[in-house]
């Protein structure tokens, strides 16, 4: 057997008060970005459960923000079935694998031996979530761009931006996974995610993008997202510059959409080039120029090419 629960519990009801004293969700918990989820997995606006006693479903939209953070998710419901985040890798250091209930013994055994900083039981008992620090990847683009990455049999998926549902049935990691090398999670992620794409959308060729003078509300969007200061340094990259500099554009583009959710602007449709304007003219300024910044990618400058690809989501066969 290659884990062990650490604690018998009631699999239907979450001990938030046990969950939250983990050494990791001590980490993540006071970010605003938990809620909880209803059984068909539909995220719950806390902030009107907490007012009106209705269960709402998550959304942004008029500048509404429908998450809190986990101690407030123990006050409003308390007898909680999860706890769950909106993990977003602009902002996050860590990705989840998800092995589902079907998953072969053979190759759930082997993930299990993986050195991960938190696991435990899914809403079935029969599934695993094991979370990971956030790989040193060559696929910088994937890992920043896509919600997740599913494994071609569906046995499992890496979950990166995207709601994570927590049940609290922690496992004890065992001494198999403790002293694992970490760079064994780099390798697995890469053999993943190399075997996903991102197309450019074709719509958005260079002559497509237009002027941020053209562009309705355009420069007043811009101004107050460089307002927002991302948190992290070369330093937190280990110095890689592309690493570093597509955490900065995830970061901006999950603004952009905070932002352009808002009844000020919500009413405007903002179509991608626009967005990619915006964008570029943003990272642009916060991002120190390098010389690989004057390439073009497609005729397109490479900084635009990134918030491209950034946006873009289609995965290609």
């Amino acid at each position: 057997m290659v884990y062990q629960t650490c604690k018998k519990r009631e699999a239907r009801i979450i001990n938030l008060d046990f969950f939250i004293q983990n050494d990791f969700i001590q980490t993540i918990a006071e970010n605003r970005r938990w809620t909880v989820s209803t059984s068909k997995k539909k995220p719950v606006d806390m902030n009107i459960l907490r007012s009106q006693g209705k269960v709402v479903g998550a959304s942004f939209k008029d500048g509404n923000m429908p998450l809190v953070d986990l101690y407030d998710v123990r006050n409003i419901l308390p007898n909680a079935t999860n706890a769950t985040y909106s993990l977003n890798q602009a902002l996050d250091d860590f990705i989840v694998l998800d092995i589902e209930p079907r998953c072969p013994p053979e190759i759930r055994d082997s993930l299990l031996t993986l050195p991960y900083m938190y696991g435990e039981l899914s809403m079935s008992g029969k599934g695993f979530h094991l979370i990971f620090q956030k790989p040193a990847t060559k696929y910088e683009e994937i890992l920043m761009s896509k919600p997740a990455i599913r494994e071609e049999n569906g046995y499992y998926e890496f979950l990166l931006t995207h709601y994570v549902t927590f049940t609290g049935m922690m496992l004890k990691p065992t001494d198999q996974c403790v002293f694992q090398d970490a760079a064994k999670v780099d390798e697995f992620f890469d053999s993943i995610a190399k075997t996903k794409k991102l197309s450019i959308n074709t719509e958005m060729a260079i002559d497509s993008i237009p002027k941020l003078g053209d562009i309705t509300y355009g420069r007043a969007i811009t101004a107050t997202l460089k307002r927002a200061v991302y948190g992290k340094t070369l330093n937190d990259f280990k110095n890689d510059n592309s690493a570093y500099e597509f955490g900065v554009i995830g970061f901006y583009m999950h603004n952009l959409d905070l932002l352009l959710s808002t009844t000020k602007y919500s009413k405007q449709e903002y179509l991608p080039p626009e967005k990619v304007r915006i964008l570029y003219t943003v990272v642009s300024d916060v991002i120190p120029h390098r010389i690989k910044h004057e390439e073009f990618r497609n005729g397109i400058p490479m900084l635009m090419y990134s918030c491209m690809r950034a946006m873009t989501r289609v995965e290609v066969s």
